[in-house]
């Protein structure tokens, strides 16, 4: 799972503010601007410093890899472009090209040319052989920001202040299209791989994606503030955008969805790139920093968009085809997990839904609600076949037993009370929690309940007699959230002092401590297997704890703080549910 912590990387520069990063074709260097006029080639392996590029006068506005790798072409604010043998570091040409300093210069498919963009209002192409100018086209009305070629090389496409995209034939001077819809400046464009959309993204806060045959425009996704990049992925699926938030948003290019946030930055995003394959992203910013995320497995797909309200909780089916969430419109939806589709609307609660759970068979699902009731479903028809009444308060959450034959239920009312399924009648009603009781599991074997209440205390209840056999107290008086591992023989828990404490049912003692400094935990869950912990933090954040290590596994996060999390039954998926009214699966295997 990587969003931001897994590939963060330290980035050797030296010298000069980082503000411009590529990766080469081949995959093998990365290419650093700097503001000293230099630029840095790296080995992209190990982040040895491999060549440093010294010759413009004044600041490096563009630069780009050749096709084939072996080469750099840089422009400058002193309105040159320099060709560059990275390996030689030879300046090959030097070419006095434009009126104006120099936005964007880019190579050709073949690399036998390069495009210039200037403030000028022009858009030159450039011989490569003989340093020539080939063509001058001209028509924006305002400093021409960017240029890119599209991937079969027949045509150039540039952005533009005046609110403009053009798209140019390369052998003449006609514009084929003017892409018109932006309200305010293009910041940068982008073709996706076959060619046959582009991305334009503006001040006017939005990204759009235009048809390059009608000059249509065919998608417009919304963003909180400027729009100052755009890139499409190596599949095309995907386009990342930066803003100036100080984070790298991916998102789905069919649906719109923000599947992404790379957040790891303290200052705004300056440049960013895929790695050829698109399993890494390289970033820089304002920070002086760059960054290496792994993106394959921290890709996510939305599932769910469907709740009128928040999203509160969520659960993954045992089969891990289905999942079930909860929300404050008094709803439960089930979500074929292939499709996205929603497969079921469960309606009869008539307040907001706090909990969710699935039997160990999948073939009952039971929801607990502001309402003080607890209802069970049939997932397949949708029909609630009982409601459990007993508890004077709002029930917080539900726990099956293993053997799928009992139901735990905690509740406002400062009790934890046992359920038979098939009667509907209430086994036990366990009262020692003096405040509200938040949420309660059942151990391996189903011989023990853990509850955890607002009073700070966590009780480990015998189902058969139905007694408290154990209590613990938080060093802070306060519980966030607590979890049985599925061995049994460990209770995870989170307090409010940023730490997630692990304790040891047997002996009462605590065994390890993790702490997330900036933030506290208001939600821990285990891994099927036991080996990790992912916790919710108050910030949004999820991360992934390593039981063996001690160390932070992944980082995750939304557009929006989420709500909750839960692995799928293999745990080769992590689910999340957000504010942003959506639900994501993202890959736990790494």
């Amino acid at each position: 799972m990587s969003d931001i912590q897994l590939g963060e990387l330290p980035f050797p520069t030296q010298e000069g503010k980082v503000d411009l990063c590529l990766y080469a074709p081949d995959g093998k260097t990365i290419a650093v601007r700097l503001d000293n006029c230099k630029i840095a080639v790296y080995s992209s392996s190990n982040l040895e410093t491999l060549w440093t590029l010294e010759g413009h006068g004044d600041y490096i506005t563009s630069m780009a890899y050749s096709p084939d790798s072996d080469q750099i072409i840089s422009s400058g604010s002193d309105c040159t472009l320099r060709l560059w043998d990275i390996r030689t570091r030879a300046s090959i040409h030097f070419m006095d090209a434009h009126e104006d300093e120099i936005n964007k210069v880019v190579f050709s498919p073949r690399g036998d040319r390069v495009a210039s963009a200037s403030h000028d209002k022009t858009v030159k192409l450039w011989d490569l052989q003989t340093g020539e100018c080939l063509h001058i086209w001209i028509g924006h009305t305002s400093n021409v920001l960017g240029v890119i070629y599209s991937p079969k090389g027949h045509q150039v496409a540039s952005n533009s202040a005046d609110h403009t995209v053009r798209l140019w034939a390369i052998e003449t001077d006609i514009c084929l299209h003017v892409l018109r819809g932006h309200q305010h400046p293009v910041n940068d464009i982008a073709y996706s791989p076959h060619g046959d959309q582009i991305a334009s993204a503006s001040d006017d806060k939005t990204v759009r994606l235009w048809d390059v045959a009608s000059g249509e425009c065919r998608h417009v996704f919304g963003y909180r503030g400027d729009v100052l990049s755009v890139m499409y992925s190596p599949s095309g699926r995907n386009i990342a955008t930066a803003g100036n938030d100080s984070t790298v948003r991916l998102w789905d290019t069919e649906s719109g969805a923000c599947l992404q946030t790379l957040a790891g930055h303290s200052k705004r995003v300056n440049s960013y790139a895929f790695s050829p394959k698109g399993d890494q992203m390289i970033s820089s910013s304002d920070d002086g920093t760059v960054r290496v995320w792994y993106v394959r497995a921290g890709a996510s797909r939305v599932v769910s968009t469907g709740h009128h309200g928040k999203a509160w909780k969520m659960e993954c089916s045992p089969r891990g085809d289905l999942v079930a969430t909860c929300s404050e419109d008094t709803t439960v939806r089930l979500w074929d997990v292939e499709t996205g589709v929603c497969v079921q609307t469960l309606r009869g609660h008539s307040s907001l839904v706090n909990s969710v759970a699935f039997s160990l068979q999948g073939d009952q699902i039971a929801s607990g609600s502001e309402d003080q009731t607890i209802r069970l479903w049939n997932p397949e028809t949708g029909v609630c076949t009982h409601t459990l009444i007993g508890h004077i308060g709002a029930v917080f959450n539900t726990a099956y037993s293993p053997q799928g034959d009992k139901l735990a239920s905690a509740s406002q009312d400062f009790t934890v009370r046992l359920w038979d399924i098939r009667s509907g009648e209430c086994l036990y009603r366990f009262i020692g929690h003096r405040s509200f009781v938040l949420r309660v599991g059942y151990s391996s074997n189903g011989n023990q309940i853990v509850s955890w209440g607002s009073d700070g205390t966590l009780r480990i209840w015998d189902t058969t007699m139905g007694v408290c056999t154990n209590t613990l107290l938080s060093p802070t008086n306060t519980m966030n959230s607590v979890a049985y591992s599925p061995q049994g023989d460990q209770v995870a828990y989170a307090s409010n002092d940023f730490a997630i404490r692990l304790w040891d049912v047997k002996t009462g003692q605590s065994s390890h401590v993790f702490v997330h400094r900036s933030s506290n935990s208001k939600l821990v869950t285990y891994s099927p297997r036991g080996h990790q912990i992912a916790s919710l933090h108050m910030d949004g954040t999820v991360k992934a704890w390593d039981l063996r290590t001690g160390t932070c596994s992944w980082t995750l996060t939304h557009r929006e703080k989420i709500n909750r999390i839960v692995y799928s039954s293999k745990g080769d998926l992590v689910v999340s549910a957000s504010r942003d009214r959506s639900v994501q699966l993202w890959d736990a295997t790494t």
